[in-house]
């Protein structure tokens, strides 16, 4: 009986869990003209809301896995994908050698808007992780924690 009262239960969970979950939003069709245009030969593409605000699609282009992020009018606000650590520009290199002593690089992507080009560098050492965005001609525009969002209180003077 105690079996049969536990199964009831379980399955009593699940389906309230299963009404409660409201079915997926709909990329919205401005959202979904921009990235066409932007990015025609985007292939095996998939949407993610990232925010009330935002959208993130993420896709292949290029033999490359890139993500590009729009909000909801369909404007563009980024563009990101991974790198080797040995496609690192000098420039850029030389900057994490010199401010970055101690570190390891972890993650490294090329990163875009409308404002900036830059990488966006994720570094490593015993106390813990940060990314360090940094312009092509090797000045640091940022760095937070990697346990942080952009813009959850770390000013881009932090220093460690």
């Amino acid at each position: 009986m105690k079996k049969l009262l536990s199964l009831s239960f379980v399955v009593l969970v699940l389906f309230a869990f299963s009404a409660c979950n409201s079915p997926k939003e709909t990329v919205p069709e401005k959202v979904k003209a921009s990235f066409q245009k932007r990015f025609p030969k985007a292939k095996q593409v998939k949407w993610d809301k990232e925010n009330k605000n935002e959208w993130e699609a993420g896709f292949e282009m290029n033999n490359r896995e890139f993500s590009a992020n729009f909000n909801v009018d369909g404007i563009w606000k980024k563009t990101e994908y991974k790198i080797q650590k040995s496609e690192i520009p000098p420039l850029v290199k030389a900057t994490i050698d010199s401010l970055f002593t101690g570190y390891e690089i972890e993650e490294a992507a090329v990163i875009g808007n409308s404002e900036m080009k830059g990488f966006e560098i994720e570094l490593k050492n015993e106390k813990g992780s940060m990314i360090a965005t940094i312009s092509r001609d090797g000045k640091v525009l940022e760095k937070r924690s990697a346990d942080k969002k952009p813009g959850k209180g770390d000013s881009k003077e932090d220093k460690d």
